[in-house]
């Protein structure tokens, strides 16, 4: 079955085709407009389509769920998002999604949110794999090279993460460290820490949140900005009332 990508972010579109191709599914390639999406809808007619929807010049996947529900309306697609408020969730529901998948996502999840998509799918893909990361292993620390040297890092001593550019600057309570990999990625490759987005620039370990306001978060002495879109959400992860 075809699966079309429509996401403007290079890194999860690659990341996203590898998962899919992983599961048996024939992803194509991904494209990073709506005019785009819809082109290819016409031409190829895929099976499903995952869609992010919040494009680049203030463009928006959900102009794609539109067109299909008004020329395709059999067609499931899965909306692909880094937001869960709920004015957002609200905003995609008219055009009712087959299924909402947050980033950053792992495999099982977005195997989840297919086979939510497709309930009546008779050619099965493979069964999700195991995560690569065992639950025996996922205190494994993480080794950064610093100059000539690499330095360990419990990955569980991780307070929060920041965006820098194309990098990410992992703080810890004794030191920070500079990766060159995204936010969303280094987010998603260590999945059993307890992340909570709280801006657009960072990730906070929830199990060392010592406080919370609306508009800021206190991680042991470090108070981080929590941005307007994710306020809602993040009252709610912590049971704040």
């Amino acid at each position: 079955m075809k699966i079309l990508i429509l996401e403007d972010e290079a890194i999860i579109a690659e990341s996203l085709f590898q998962l899919l191709e992983s599961m048996n599914y024939q992803p194509m390639d991904a494209v990073a407009t709506p005019d785009e999406a819809i082109a290819l809808l016409n031409e190829e007619h895929p099976g499903l389509v995952i869609m992010d929807i919040r494009l680049g010049k203030g463009r928006s996947g959900l102009e794609v769920a539109d067109y299909i529900n008004t020329h395709y309306s059999k067609l499931p697609f899965i909306v692909l998002t880094a937001h869960s408020d709920k004015a957002t969730i609200q905003e995609v529901k008219r055009f009712r999604p087959a299924a909402y998948l947050t980033k950053p996502f792992v495999k099982e999840t977005l195997f989840a949110a297919i086979e939510l998509a497709l309930p009546e799918h008779t050619e099965e893909p493979a069964p999700a794999p195991k995560p690569t990361i065992q639950p025996e292993t996922r205190e494994e620390p993480l080794f950064i090279k610093i100059g000539g040297r690499y330095e360990k890092v419990e990955i569980k001593h991780i307070l929060y993460l920041q965006a820098k550019g194309k990098y990410t600057e992992i703080h810890l309570p004794y030191a920070k460290y500079l990766m060159r990999m995204p936010l969303t990625s280094f987010a998603a490759a260590y999945p059993q820490i307890n992340w909570v987005r709280i801006h657009k620039s960072f990730f906070v370990n929830a199990s060392y949140v010592t406080s919370i306001t609306g508009k800021e978060i206190t991680v042991q002495e470090s108070k981080l900005p929590i941005g307007r879109a994710y306020q809602a959400e993040v009252m709610q992860r912590f049971n704040a009332v």
